[in-house]
């Protein structure tokens, strides 16, 4: 979800009271797990963001969008393959998809955002590599229409999933690692212009084989839940959400796919900082995010999956600065 629309959670003061369940890990997730082995790419730090590669161990750091011309590079994901990223180009009025090789070769434009289309965001590769999944916002009419829409990346032809009522609108879409589902927010506004006040946002299932059925809900509107990822297992569900109902910030928290075992694994929220952007390690040990830490903002992180003590994500010092990290295996 895009900044802008963060920036709006603190405006409700609805009164929560959050249970944690007990639970450990996910199945195979070593909380202490080294993720050395992780290569990581995020979206860099600064007033012209462009996307940036390095290696768990902090060693490697390069940018494979260089030879892409102009704007803002955003919310970046690998292939499944590693082989190549997709990323949005933003050059202040549309947002377009493109994709690189890992290695920085044949930048190509998947998806132009062409008139009635006001941006594309967050794309997420499917777990086939044959398609990438994105939300679209578009004016029609005079009325905002908001979609879950996927582009096949060979033909380039466009499915669409869900579309909202003009008061709605969807972002942060990622894939269950079957295929078989995507979690996304589902955003609740106040009326269908673009700079409403927003009312809520939800965490929502979509199983892909049943899309007329609509997104399943599992998490509290109040709490302004975004940015999630779905374990490598598909047991889990990391995300960023408020501890409770008119918070100043959010933390991380898993839950099941199905709504349960809801775990929270960071508390910087407890002194000023907060925790964003979530993504899991490549072996589900740990997970990559960006926040505020030590006093830091706008630093790259990572926790264990069971929760526990937050680290630098690259080395011994926070001194990697960046957003919307995703990690594969080197």
């Amino acid at each position: 979800m895009r900044a802008a629309r963060i920036l709006q959670v603190g405006a409700l003061g609805v009164a929560f009271t959050l249970v944690l369940a007990a639970c450990g890990a996910s199945d195979g997730a070593r909380a202490g797990s080294s993720t050395g082995s992780d290569v990581v790419v995020f979206q860099g730090d600064g007033d012209d963001t462009v996307i940036v590669t390095i290696r768990g161990d902090g060693s490697g750091k390069s940018s494979p969008t260089a030879a892409v011309p102009g704007a803002n590079q955003t919310n970046p994901d690998w292939s499944p393959d590693g082989s190549r990223i997709v990323f949005v180009l933003a050059d202040g009025s549309t947002d377009d998809l493109w994709t690189v090789g890992a290695d920085g070769a044949d930048p190509e434009l998947l998806l132009s955002c062409d008139d009635p289309c006001l941006f594309l965001d967050d794309p997420a590769w499917s777990p086939d590599g044959a398609s990438v999944m994105f939300a679209r916002t578009a004016v029609i009419d005079d009325r905002r229409v908001a979609t879950l829409e996927s582009v096949n990346v060979a033909s380039g032809e466009v499915e669409v999933w869900l579309t909202g009522p003009p008061t709605d609108f969807y972002s942060g879409v990622r894939y269950s690692p079957d295929g078989g589902q995507v979690v996304f927010e589902h955003v609740r506004s106040a009326g269908d212009e673009l700079d409403s006040e927003i009312l809520g946002v939800t965490l929502s299932i979509l199983d892909l084989g049943d899309p007329a059925a609509g997104g399943r809900e599992i998490t509290d509107p109040a709490l302004f839940a975004a940015t999630a990822d779905w374990g490598p297992n598909g047991d889990r569900i990391v995300y960023s959400a408020l501890p409770k109902a008119g918070a100043p910030g959010a933390d991380l928290f898993t839950i099941r796919p199905d709504g349960t075992q809801l775990l929270r694994l960071t508390t910087l929220t407890d002194d000023g900082g907060f925790a964003n952007e979530p993504a899991w390690s490549a072996d589900g040990s740990s997970v990559f995010f960006s926040g505020r830490v030590d006093g830091r903002e706008g630093v790259l992180a990572k926790v264990p999956a069971g929760g526990g003590t937050v680290v630098p994500a690259f080395g011994k010092e926070y001194d990697v600065a960046g957003r919307h990290p995703r990690a594969r295996a080197s």
